[in-house]
């Protein structure tokens, strides 16, 4: 990853770039790491930055630890996996086999959305959990999918979205389809922004055409395309194939290595290029 970033940081301006960060399974933390080896001041000057479902608690974690409010302590990091766990009152393999069964069966969601909350509360502070979109950096977008208006929006500081928390972000990106319920709020219901959203796609070519350099944190590409640089967030296989594995590990109660360590990682064992 290092190598990578380098190569790219040698070519781009990054007042004319932008950072997609796409959203990752349970498991796969990658780009935790690579914004604490781009930095804080890097992550700055980025013209645009754009997250999209469970990368939005990564990019949290990377703000709330530069302001002073990030809640992972070494401890904690070791226990986040049985926490979540905990949080979504996975006990043993009768409630997992009894979730699934749901889900294979038609039931609309598997768990209440309002897990989110907890999930995010054990990762930053309560008053960063409170903090509102308008005290975002400028350059920092969240996609959300609204069911009524059939759009992708841009959780953004000039938005409508503004007096939002970051609890409300959160809850709107991770609401995935057949997992987590959508997130209810003023009369409008929002989902994740990536499952079956051809409005994405398009959004995403927009901001390739606007942007003079992207950097994007894929879940399968590793190479350069046009003005595109993806970087692919963990070393062999399909991105899909990983999510549901690390999907099945954390149903099953099986220890992710691969998470803690990215985390690890992240906190304490990297410096900024």
């Amino acid at each position: 990853m290092r190598c990578s970033l380098e190569e790219f940081l040698s070519n781009a301006d990054l007042t004319e770039s932008a950072l997609l960060i796409d959203g990752p399974g349970p498991g796969l933390a990658s780009h935790f790491v690579v914004l604490f080896l781009l930095g804080p001041e890097r992550v700055r000057q980025f013209r645009s930055i754009h997250a999209v479902c469970a990368s939005v608690y990564g990019i949290l974690a990377f703000l709330a630890r530069q302001n002073g409010m990030l809640a992972l302590t070494h401890e904690k990091i070791d226990d986040i996996y049985r926490a979540n766990r905990a949080i979504h009152h996975l006990a043993g393999w009768e409630q997992c086999f009894r979730l699934v069964l749901r889900f294979l069966t038609g039931s609309p969601y598997m768990f209440p959305n309002d897990l989110h909350v907890e999930g995010l509360g054990y990762v930053v502070r309560p008053e960063f959990q409170n903090m509102k979109v308008s005290e975002l950096p400028e350059n920092l977008s969240f996609l959300t999918y609204c069911v009524e208006d059939r759009a992708v929006c841009e959780i953004r500081r000039e938005s409508r979205f503004a007096d939002w928390s970051m609890s409300d972000v959160v809850r709107s990106m991770t609401a995935l389809k057949g997992i987590y319920a959508p997130f209810r709020k003023e009369g409008k219901s929002y989902m994740d922004a990536v499952t079956d959203r051809p409005q994405l796609r398009e959004l995403y070519r927009n901001l390739r055409k606007g942007h003079r350099h992207v950097l994007s944190l894929h879940m399968d590409r590793d190479d350069i395309h046009g003005n595109t640089t993806f970087l692919k967030m963990h070393v062999t296989g399909s991105g899909r194939i990983r999510i549901m594995l690390d999907f099945l590990y954390f149903m099953c109660g099986m220890e992710n290595r691969d998470f803690n360590e990215a985390i690890r990682v992240g906190l304490h064992r990297v410096k900024p290029i």
